[in-house]
């Protein structure tokens, strides 16, 4: 049984034994460092990882937060300047009858200041005439 190989042998691409090469414990080595190094590379990069998948969630989180408050600031700002808003209209609707209101009165007023006037001339014009026929006698 010359030809079967011991469990820790193995073959080279070439059919060479591992062990009939010079540098094969040392390059095994050297691949099983590097492979651990990557190996613990490849832990802290996922760790790493992790991290910021948890710090974007976090940010995630507090941007919808800050988001959804100034949503309901922005919609309560909003409410508040309707009800204002109709606040003033009814103010100006308000105004406007009592403008509408004044105006009437204040025509109404210049008819009567017109017909006092009117009154005025002809009871000059009376008196007036009162003179003329006293004088007369």
């Amino acid at each position: 049984m010359a030809d079967q190989h011991s469990s820790h042998e193995s073959n080279t691409p070439h059919g060479d034994s591992l062990q009939n090469q010079p540098n094969t414990t040392v390059s095994i080595r050297t691949l099983l460092e590097q492979n651990n190094m990557l190996r613990n590379d490849n832990t802290n990069l996922h760790q790493q990882v992790q991290h910021l998948v948890l710090q974007l969630n976090q940010q995630q989180i507090d941007s919808d937060r800050r988001l959804q408050e100034t949503l309901f600031n922005l919609s309560e700002s909003n409410r508040m300047l309707t009800i204002e808003l109709n606040q003033i209209k009814k103010e100006i609707f308000n105004l406007t009858e009592e403008n509408n209101r004044v105006t009437q009165e204040n025509t109404y007023l210049k008819e009567q200041i017109d017909d006092l006037k009117q009154e005025n001339l002809h009871l000059k014009k009376q008196v007036d005439d009162l003179k003329q026929e006293n004088m007369s006698l």
